[in-house]
């Protein structure tokens, strides 16, 4: 007798005997198809561990050279099983890669999308969160849940127009989210910052990813830097409104205030920010301080309407006329230096496979070498120049980072140099250098002073660190 026809007649027995006699008549089963059915009758009742073995039978036996469009069906079927088996045992990372195989070879079943969701969020994977995220979106569901997730993805992965994209969707949604809006406000700035994005498949790592510059302005553009700029500025205006409370987020605001030209009113989100913190409990409020107040000062000093005397006021970090174009495609990375309250703060991210030291050079001359932080997909770095080193540094000097085998990377603004000019610098630093030394981990330059440090900077005041007379005498101590 047939087995097909045993199984007609066994159809009519309780399912508990059903499935036990399906597996009796199945047990010797090793091609593939006979193999997955084994494994759903086991899986029926409960045979988690026999179930799993016969899936991978299934799945070993039907390795074709070309399979045919029904066989890869199956073979997907049969993976989405497999996964979901696996899951109920506890085996994440399997369970993983079973429901990745599931969707690679088909992708239009939703459960496959589901599975592989699901198993992701298990095992922490931000790749299969994107990658079963676009396959739901596709179908056309989009939750608030379903694009919260992505762009969170999104933004580890270094894919920040997709992380603005889903963001953007979000807050559609649920406007009032003051915590959607930062991020919001916080990637589109990011995108302004770097003017780009990285782009490419998002399970390829560091090596797939590339650069791709974002234009200056652009008609019905919703990627462009002064887009972005705008966009930024209308996130953290709707974030700070809906959490008035939440005093940190104000310097996002008064940022995004300074990016789109707006000085008056940088300057009066971070005296609100001051006010704010002077009332407020915690060791936080010193950390942040000194940095508003400088924010202020330099602002202030830029209108003409400077109420303090300091040379730092005058130090600039710019990109040498004419700008060049930001490079697109594979690149080392990209960096940024500006000048802080605390001396020149340098930044930036690596993309470069393997890049574990950068070389920090002004005019050609190494001043300092620097760790790079490879805990995530890109590559980060951070290095500070002391103001007490400033007044030793050359008057011009173009700042170039470079990795160990001599990439340079990338500036913010396009080409591979950023131009410091430090008006008061004797350019004695220079000369240290050029003997083969390199300034400390905090800036300073082990050399003894050859002239008293003559800066003007003030002292602080009883409010907010600036004294409200014109002009006094400082300490760098405030800083």
């Amino acid at each position: 007798m047939k087995i097909a026809s045993v199984f007609r007649r066994l159809r009519s027995a309780p399912k508990y005997a059903y499935w036990h006699i399906s597996v009796r008549l199945l047990r010797n089963q090793q091609s593939g198809p006979g193999a997955a059915k084994l494994g759903h009758a086991l899986r029926q009742i409960g045979r988690w561990a026999e179930a799993e073995a016969a899936y991978r039978v299934a799945l070993k036996s039907s390795r074709e050279p070309a399979p045919s469009k029904r066989l890869e069906l199956a073979r997907a079927s049969w993976s989405h099983e497999l996964s979901v088996i696996l899951s109920k045992q506890e085996k994440h990372e399997a369970a993983y890669r079973a429901a990745r195989d599931a969707c690679a070879a088909d992708d239009t079943p939703l459960p496959h999308a589901w599975q592989l969701r699901c198993t992701a969020k298990k095992v922490e994977s931000n790749v299969g969160i994107v990658l079963a995220g676009q396959q739901i979106r596709r179908s056309g569901i989009c939750t608030a849940t379903l694009l919260w997730e992505l762009a969170e993805a999104y933004t580890a992965l270094s894919h920040w127009a997709e992380a603005k994209e889903a963001l953007t969707s979000y807050v559609r949604i649920k406007p009032n989210d003051a915590e959607a809006q930062l991020r919001l406000g916080r990637i589109c700035a990011l995108i302004a910052k770097w003017r780009g994005t990285f782009t490419g498949p998002v399970d390829g790592g560091r090596e797939a990813l590339v650069f791709t510059p974002i234009p200056e302005t652009a008609r019905e553009s919703d990627l462009s830097v002064v887009t972005c700029r705008k966009a930024a500025l209308k996130a953290f205006v709707q974030a700070t409104t809906l959490k008035p409370r939440r005093i940190r987020w104000r310097s996002g605001l008064a940022d995004a205030h300074a990016a789109v030209g707006d000085l008056e009113k940088c300057i009066a989100a971070y005296e609100e920010a001051l006010g704010m913190a002077e009332k407020a409990k915690g060791t936080w409020t010193f950390a942040v301080k000194h940095r508003w107040q400088y924010k202020i000062e330099s602002a202030r000093a830029s209108l003409g309407e400077a109420r303090v005397e300091d040379p730092h006021f005058d130090c600039a970090v710019t990109v040498p006329e004419p700008v060049p174009a930001p490079t697109a495609g594979r690149i080392p990375g990209l960096f940024f230096a500006q000048i802080t309250y605390s001396g020149l703060h340098l930044s930036g991210l690596v993309s470069a496979v393997d890049c574990q030291e950068l070389t920090i050079s002004l005019d050609g001359v190494p001043i300092r070498r620097v760790k790079v932080d490879n805990s995530e997909i890109l590559g980060t770095f951070v290095y500070a120049a002391g103001r007490n080193a400033l007044p030793y540094f050359p008057v011009t000097a173009d700042i170039t980072v470079t990795t160990a085998d001599g990439q340079p990377l990338q500036a913010a603004a396009g080409g591979d140099l950023m131009r410091l000019s430090i008006p008061h610098g004797d350019g004695s630093a220079m000369k240290f250098a050029r003997s083969g030394h390199t300034l400390d981990k905090k800036g300073a330059s082990r050399i003894r002073p050859s002239r008293p440090v003559t800066a003007r900077i003030g002292t602080c005041g009883p409010t907010h660190g600036f004294a409200s007379s014109s002009k006094p005498n400082w300490t760098s101590r405030c800083f």
